[in-house]
């Protein structure tokens, strides 16, 4: 997994205090899903993501490995207290499983 290039696979927009908010469709992808979202107001739902989350959504641009996103985690200091590894392992295989991310 070190080795993999997490890449973003849905929109998004950044607030004005940085953080992320993922655009999930209501009713998903496929052909009658976006025929159904296209008669709705508010055709997706928003995720919000923390300031961690959003530091590494914005490095899933299938340019950084996983190790480069722990290692710009560690060094950015966002979160010093343990080890950050296993987190983000967990944090993104969570976002694949979703359909968020995609691995490249």
């Amino acid at each position: 997994m070190e080795t993999q290039r997490p890449v973003r696979r849905l929109d998004w927009r950044e607030g004005d205090d940085g953080r992320i908010e993922v655009l999930r469709p209501k009713f998903g992808t496929g052909k009658v899903g976006r025929w159904i979202s296209s008669r709705l107001q508010r055709p997706h739902i928003a995720i919000k993501l923390d300031e961690t989350g959003s530091f590494v959504w914005k490095l899933c641009d299938g340019t950084h490995a996983v190790e480069e996103i722990a290692a710009a985690l560690e060094k950015g200091a966002v979160e010093t207290t343990r080890d950050i590894r296993p987190r983000l392992a967990v944090f993104l295989n969570r976002m694949a499983r979703r359909g968020m991310i995609d691995w490249s």
